[in-house]
């Protein structure tokens, strides 16, 4: 059973987490579609960007990043 006889993960793989700036938003509780988008546009571009920026470290300096 997963290996608990040794380990009490699972699957042992290294995991590299880096945290961005926050993204600053306006407390709506009705937000518009538009307010939506925009906030999610200042999000994706700022995955992009840490992304850029860490994957070479990381030991991944060929992948490139996908947002569906």
């Amino acid at each position: 059973m997963f290996n608990l006889m040794q380990n009490s993960h699972p699957f042992c793989y290294t995991m590299h987490v880096v945290v961005g700036r926050p993204i600053e938003v306006v407390k709506n509780s009705h937000p518009t579609p538009d307010e939506i988008n925009e906030v999610h546009k200042q999000f994706v571009v700022a995955m992009q960007e840490l992304f850029e920026k860490y994957k070479t470290r990381t030991g991944y300096p060929d992948l490139q990043l996908r947002v569906l």
